[in-house]
């Protein structure tokens, strides 16, 4: 649990839920389960602010960012993952 910056994370982090590190040219998408999660981030091709506040992740499956409606091919200026226990 915790924040993560997207951008930083994957150069030195390992993933929170298998404890492998992190290979960045093959993130596409990620989840969460049993926890809140916040996002904040700008894509490259969108001016808008790319936000969604404090929601709660099932504890029997994966939200993932592929289904709240973010392109798993996206490119980001930047991104940010909080996550807090449920």
């Amino acid at each position: 649990m915790g924040e993560f910056n997207i951008a930083e994370a994957v150069h030195s982090q390992k993933c929170p839920s298998c404890k492998f590190p992190i290979q960045h040219d093959t993130i596409k998408n990620f989840g969460f389960t049993g926890c809140y999660w916040s996002v904040i981030g700008k894509k490259v091709d969108d001016e808008n602010l790319f936000e969604i506040k404090r929601r709660k992740a099932p504890s029997d499956k994966y939200s993932t960012f592929e289904s709240i409606g973010s392109s798993n091919n996206a490119d980001w200026f930047f991104l940010k993952v909080k996550t807090e226990e449920k």
